[in-house]
């Protein structure tokens, strides 16, 4: 079942789990950065798969934990502060994720998903014009039909409450 990888070759690791991540096993796919982690503790693909696996499986601080790793050995990895910051608004801490999705715009500035992400968590907070003003900037980057009808139902909303 396991493929086998010789010392140093945590690589292979990683890109299995990336895999099985893709398949939606992600249970498997933790399996898999765990052997990678065992080769090598401060392997940063192994952290951001593990945490990305864990957060599919709602489990966030578990990922959020793994996330802070990668922070700590790299303070501008843009990924680890993206993921980070949706771990922290699947649990509801939006003030902090909207924090989190600053510091990976500084290194992912042109990914319309960090935009809308972001535009998500300040509809959250109520922060309802800086929530559109993302939503366009993500939109700007690619024409995605899930961000304009947030948008649009978004724009519908200040309009009926006059904001």
């Amino acid at each position: 079942m396991w493929t086998v990888f010789k010392r140093g070759e945590e690589t292979g690791w990683v890109n299995k789990g990336f895999d099985l991540v893709k398949h939606g096993k992600h249970a498997e796919a933790i399996e898999c950065f765990i052997k990678a982690l065992e080769l090598n503790p401060k392997d940063i693909e192994g952290w951001l798969g593990k945490g990305i696996a864990m957060a599919h499986l709602d489990q966030h601080r578990q990922a959020i934990e793994c996330f802070e790793y990668i922070i700590r050995l790299e303070p501008d990895h843009g990924e680890a502060w993206f993921h980070r910051a949706v771990s922290l608004a699947k649990l509801g801490r939006h003030d902090q994720a909207i924090l989190c999705y600053d510091k990976a715009l500084r290194q992912m500035s042109r990914d319309p998903w960090v935009w809308y992400r972001k535009g998500v968590s300040l509809e959250e907070t109520g922060n309802h014009r800086e929530a559109v003003d993302c939503y366009d900037k993500a939109l700007s980057m690619e024409e995605n039909r899930e961000i304009r009808e947030r948008r649009d139902k978004l724009l519908h909303r200040i309009r009926e409450m006059n904001i």
